[in-house]
C-alpha cells in the first residue's frame, strides 16, 4: 500500500518548465538574464543586478489533459465486467493555480542583495482518475486503480537569498529552502488471500482502497548560483540546486477487502499511521545570452540554457502502514533515469514613448525520465516539446506581465510494462498483470503577474545597478 510523490523537482520528472510570468514566456530560458526577484526561481546570483527594492507577484495557471488506455480485457470472473475491453480513463481536475511572490531589496548597500519569497514547484499535483467506469451497464473498477485514483499534493519553497557583486562583472548568491510538503492520495491494493479467494490478479473481492494524509513541514534544501558579463553584451549564468528529501509522517486508511473476514484499522500502534519518503535530485543549470543595447535599457536579446537533472539516483518510494494486522511496508518502484533539456528564448523591447512593451518567445525539448516499461499515472515524466510567448508592459517602474505555454507529450504505446499492482499482506500471485497501453499527455499554462521596481517608481532612477 503506497503513493508516490508529484513533489517538487525539475521538469522531465515532475515538473514542466518552468515557473513565474517571464520565465515561462522566454521558453523557461532566464537563467542568464535573472534580473528581478524571480531569480529565486532560476539564478539568486541574479538578485546582486538589482538596485533598491523590487517586488514580484505571479500567478500560473495550468491545465493539464491526461488520457489513457489500458490494454487488454478485465479478468475478473464472476462479474458482468470479466472479459469486457478496458476504456479509456481521463484525469478530470480544474487547472491549478501555481503562484510566485518574493520581495527583494538592497538596503542601500552597493554590492548586496537580500530577497525573501515563496512559490511551488510547476508541478501539477492535482489528479483525479475514475474509481469505477461504465462497462456493459455496471459500475466495473477503473482499469488503472492499482497506479492512481486520486492525489492532491501541494509544496510551497519558502525562500531566504543572498547575492553579492564583488566584482562589476560578477555575481554570486546563495538561498536556503526549507520545502514543506502536503500530500493525499488514493490507489487500490491487492490483497491476495489465495487462488480460490481471488480468481485473478485483480479480482474487485481482494481490492483494498488505500489513502494516505502526510505532511513534512521542514525539508531543507537550497540553492548556489554564479552569474558573469564576461565581455559587453554577453551574460552567462549557472546554477545548482542541492538534492532534496522528503520524509513525511501523517494519517493512512485503508477500505474492508470484500473477500476478507477481518477488517483492517491504521495507526493502532505508537507513531505515525503512515509515512512515505523519497529523494528528489540534483539540478544544474547552465546559461548563456547576448544582449542589444544598453544593460539597463535593452533592446532585446536571445538566451540559451542547458538543464541537467540527476533524476537516475530515483529508483523507488517506500512507504509504510501501522495497521492492526501487521505493519505493511512496501515500495513503489520508478527507476527513472537522467534527464537533460535546452531551452531558447528571448525577448524584444519596443519603446512606446515613456512606456516599453517587451515581446517574448522560447521554446524546449526534454528528455524523458522514465523509461517507457516504468510509465505510470501518477507522473507523465515523459519527453516534453514546448513552445510558449509572453509580453511585458512597463511604465514608470511597474510591469504588467502575461504569458502562454503549450508542452506536447509524444504519444507512448506501452507493451512492456513492468508496472503491477501493489499486493499486500499475503504474497503476491505467480502471475500479474501490467499496465500496458496508450498514454497521452498535455499541459498548457497561462500566466498573469506584476513586478515594481520602488527607485524607478520614487526615485525616477534605473532599477539596476550599473
Amino acid at each position: 500500500m503506497c503513493v508516490a510523490l508529484p513533489a517538487a523537482a525539475q521538469a522531465a520528472g515532475f515538473e514542466f518548465p518552468d515557473n513565474g510570468v517571464e520565465g515561462i514566456g522566454r521558453g523557461g530560458a532566464f537563467t542568464a538574464k535573472a534580473d528581478s526577484p524571480l531569480a529565486i526561481v532560476y539564478n539568486v546570483a541574479g538578485l546582486a543586478k538589482l538596485r533598491g527594492t523590487h517586488l514580484v507577484g505571479d500567478l500560473n495557471l495550468a491545465g493539464l489533459s491526461y488520457s489513457f488506455a489500458r490494454a487488454g480485457t478485465y479478468n475478473d470472473p464472476g462479474q458482468p465486467w470479466h472479459g469486457q475491453p478496458f476504456p479509456r480513463v481521463r484525469n478530470d481536475n480544474a487547472p491549478m493555480p501555481l503562484p510566485v511572490v518574493a520581495v527583494a531589496t538592497d538596503f542601500g548597500l552597493r554590492s548586496l542583495t537580500f530577497a525573501v519569497g515563496v512559490y511551488g514547484p510547476p508541478s501539477i499535483g492535482i489528479r483525479n482518475f475514475p474509481e469505477t467506469v461504465r462497462v456493459g451497464g455496471a459500475a466495473a473498477p477503473g482499469p488503472q486503480r492499482f497506479d492512481l485514483l486520486d492525489e492532491n499534493v501541494i509544496v510551497a519553497f519558502p525562500t531566504f537569498a543572498v547575492a553579492w557583486r564583488p566584482l562589476p562583472w560578477l555575481y554570486v548568491g546563495g538561498a536556503f529552502q526549507p520545502a514543506v510538503l502536503h500530500l493525499q492520495e488514493h490507489v487500490d491494493a491487492m490483497a491476495f488471500i489465495n487462488a480460490r479467494t481471488c480468481p485473478a490478479p485483480e479480482a474487485s473481492a481482494c481490492a483494498v482502497k488505500a489513502g494516505l494524509n502526510l505532511w513534512d513541514r521542514f525539508a531543507p534544501t537550497g540553492m548556489l548560483a554564479a552569474l558573469a558579463r564576461p565581455v559587453e553584451h554577453v551574460e552567462v549564468g549557472l546554477s545548482a540546486r542541492l538534492p532534496l528529501e522528503f520524509n513525511a509522517e501523517g494519517d493512512g486508511a485503508t477500505s474492508v477487502v470484500p473477500a476478507f473476514p477481518a477488517e483492517i484499522t491504521v495507526n493502532n500502534k505508537p507513531g505515525p499511521g503512515a509515512t512515505l519518503k523519497t529523494n528528489l535530485p540534483l539540478v544544474l543549470r547552465f546559461g548563456a545570452r547576448y544582449f542589444f543595447g544598453p544593460r539597463d535599457d535593452e533592446r532585446g536579446d536571445v538566451e540559451l540554457d542547458a538543464v541537467y537533472e540527476g533524476w537516475g539516483r530515483i529508483k523507488t518510494f517506500t512507504s509504510n502502514f501501522n495497521t492492526n494486522l501487521a505493519t505493511i511496508d512496501a515500495s513503489v518502484p520508478h527507476n527513472y533515469q537522467d534527464a537533460f533539456s535546452l531551452r531558447l528564448g528571448g525577448a524584444y523591447n519596443l519603446r512606446l514613448g515613456a512606456a516599453r512593451l517587451a515581446l517574448r518567445a522560447g521554446a524546449y525539448y526534454e528528455s524523458a525520465a522514465a523509461p517507457e516499461q516504468w510509465s505510470r499515472l501518477d507522473f507523465d515524466a515523459f519527453a516534453r516539446i514546448g513552445a510558449a510567448v509572453g509580453a511585458g508592459y512597463k511604465l514608470r517602474g511597474f510591469t504588467i506581465n502575461a504569458g502562454f505555454a503549450y508542452v506536447y507529450m509524444p504519444t507512448r504505446t506501452v507493451t512492456n510494462s513492468q508496472v503491477t499492482p501493489i499486493y499486500a499482506l499475503f504474497p503476491a500471485p505467480t502471475q500479474t498483470e501490467s499496465l500496458n497501453g496508450v498514454f497521452q499527455s498535455r499541459i498548457w499554462v497561462a500566466s498573469l503577474g506584476v513586478t515594481m521596481s520602488l527607485d524607478e517608481v520614487l526615485k525616477r532612477r534605473s532599477g539596476l545597478r550599473d
